[in-house]
């Protein structure tokens, strides 16, 4: 097996394992937090919303199984998907702060090519394992995710905290942030819901891939998809950087042209808000917004509001939409959907 590989730093801690169904998709999630924070918090807590856990480090680990349970529900793969998590403290401030970020540890692409795949394309660690039918990383994780531990503690709004109920028949309270939406979205991402290419015209430069992929001149997955109707004709991998740079602001003009998800616009992105020419928008706004132009839905999907739109929104709860289309696009083998998830996240 001849791997090229794009990586970024973990350590592993403790693991705690889920259960799966049957043909399901077996994830595992890591648990990288210290004894006494994050998933080991001993604050006590009462249940809500069908969390049982009595204490916050209880309730955060439960309802990151839950959302396992129920990406794993809907994906194929003979390969252990492992996700490193932690509670940290991140950016934040009155009025604003980053609720969580997710991502692969790695992009790999592989020689030679699983039947169906890209020859000499990168591809997330978690899908490119699932496409191969072997482990890439020597059993290492396959996603990274990190949560903002001061949520809770009111650095956005005083009062303010996050809502670990998993049943979403239960409205999210007033004055809390729903982590069950938040930590779905963010996984979507760890599973491939994002390009390599650089929106940072400052830093990495805009257009072009990042890091060692620049040199390598290795596209991803994701620019087989995208399209700029400013540049008819062309995807995202045969432009030029300076075309691809210039698709980073041209909203609306940067569309999503997977077959899945146009297939399911009628569904989910019923209003022509959200796309153009018979396309998904992707969001592109005039003002690059570092880690979410590009590799969201357009904000403008509004009827109903979108998984991975750029900023969560409070209807959102466990609906996958246009995000199951998606990593059908890009190559994920699924089972049926149940988009309700009704049964309590049992087998589908």
């Amino acid at each position: 097996m001849n791997l090229r590989r794009l990586l970024a730093p973990l350590m592993l801690l403790s693991f705690a394992l889920l259960g799966a169904n049957a043909n399901a998709a077996v994830i595992v999630i890591i648990n990288n937090d210290m004894a006494g924070v994050g998933f080991n918090d001993t604050t006590p807590k009462t249940p809500e919303g069908g969390n049982p856990g009595t204490t916050l480090g209880a309730q955060r680990l439960y309802l990151f199984q839950a959302v396992a349970r129920e990406w794993g529900a809907l994906l194929k793969s003979n390969l252990i998907i492992r996700i490193i998590a932690s509670f940290d403290s991140l950016p934040c401030s009155s009025g604003s702060g980053v609720l969580g970020e997710a991502g692969p540890t790695s992009f790999i692409t592989l020689v030679p090519t699983p039947p169906s795949g890209h020859a000499n394309t990168f591809y997330a660690e978690a899908l490119a394992e699932s496409l191969l039918g072997a482990d890439g990383n020597s059993g290492a994780a396959d996603i990274q995710a990190s949560f903002n531990s001061s949520i809770d503690n009111g650095c956005i709004a005083a009062g303010t905290r996050f809502y670990y109920g998993v049943n979403p028949a239960t409205p999210i309270p007033s004055g809390t942030f729903g982590l069950y939406p938040t930590v779905l979205h963010e996984l979507g991402h760890g599973l491939g819901f994002l390009t390599l290419v650089c929106t940072d015209a400052s830093g990495c430069g805009s257009g072009q891939p990042q890091g060692s992929l620049s040199s390598a001149g290795i596209p991803d997955i994701w620019t087989y998809f995208l399209a700029s109707s400013t540049n008819t004709g062309l995807l995202w991998k045969d432009m030029t950087n300076a075309q691809r740079a210039a698709g980073v602001t041209s909203d609306p003009n940067l569309v999503w042209l997977g077959a899945n998800v146009t297939a399911d616009l009628a569904t989910f992105a019923p209003t022509s808000a959200g796309t153009n020419g018979g396309h998904m928008r992707m969001f592109a706004p005039a003002t690059v917004q570092p880690g979410s132009s590009v590799s969201h839905f357009s904000s403008a999907a509004v009827s109903p509001n979108l998984l991975m739109e750029p900023v969560l929104q409070s209807g959102v709860f466990n609906n996958t939409d246009l995000t199951y289309s998606l990593l059908k696009d890009i190559g994920w083998q699924v089972r049926p959907r149940d988009t309700i998830f009704a049964d309590s996240f049992d087998a589908i």
